[in-house]
């Protein structure tokens, strides 16, 4: 299905890397945060092309960044990097801002310029514990291998991106299908996706964060297939 934190990113490949393959790269970036947080920075007179030509890198410092901080929550570089940087997950946010033709309110410049513990967060913790176990059953639906370990090689044989989200909303349910075929009241509850019983098929919301997190992942990797998977611990019958 192809349609946006604490929930997985990753590449569908094969073969698998060698075991015992590793390899030391050594980082040539400076987070943004590091740089507003220069003296250079600070005396620069005109800040915003200052931060531009900083923060530029070629696409082999994008694909080390990526191979370093693979296990992303787990590892204190990617928490240290994305400070300040609008990952795709906040890609909704921006196009609402942009839309509406106003400047980010402060609660968002907030989001996107201070570390936040992620973990803390009860949705996203719940996304983070169990997207190893959605990854595995999506494995074995679709019969296939995800390899986390090479996020930016070129994928031989299938071609595509895989988004798990483990809501947190619908951590109870026990039919996935009928739950997410309810539509909310209110616009801003509707979720990624709802079963439709009138086409049978599950519909994508454009309109939701989620679609402009994964139509921004497609754009960024170049790839044209996003499988999205969404998962809830007591659903076996309909996993998506």
């Amino acid at each position: 299905m192809c349609g946006d934190g604490g929930a997985g990113f990753m590449w569908l490949m094969s073969p698998e890397p060698v075991a015992g393959e590793t390899s030391t790269t050594v980082l040539s970036v400076a987070a943004v945060s590091d740089n507003i947080k220069s003296s250079a920075f600070q005396e620069a007179k005109d800040k915003a092309r200052y931060l531009q030509d900083r923060v530029k890198v070629t696409l082999q410092v994008i694909k080390d960044v990526a191979a370093a901080t693979v296990d992303q929550t787990k590892c204190p570089l990617w928490q240290h990097l994305r400070i300040g940087i609008i990952t795709a997950s906040n890609f909704g946010d921006v196009i609402k801002v942009i839309n509406s033709k106003r400047k980010p309110c402060a609660s968002l410049m907030k989001k996107w310029t201070e570390s936040r513990g992620l973990k803390k967060i009860h949705s996203i913790a719940w996304g983070i514990g169990n997207e190893a176990t959605a990854r595995l059953e999506f494995e074995e639906k679709m019969n296939v291998k995800v390899n986390q370990l090479l996020p930016l090689a070129s994928p031989v044989g299938s071609d595509f991106i895989i988004e798990i989200k483990c809501p947190y909303s619908l951590r109870k349910t026990k039919y996935l299908k009928k739950s997410l075929s309810r539509i909310p009241d209110r616009k801003s509850e509707e979720y990624i996706v709802h079963w439709s019983e009138k086409h049978q098929e599950y519909i994508i919301s454009e309109a939701h964060d989620y679609y402009n997190q994964i139509q921004g992942q497609l754009h960024i990797t170049q790839r044209e297939l996003c499988y999205l998977v969404i998962w809830a611990p007591s659903d076996k019958e309909n996993p998506l």
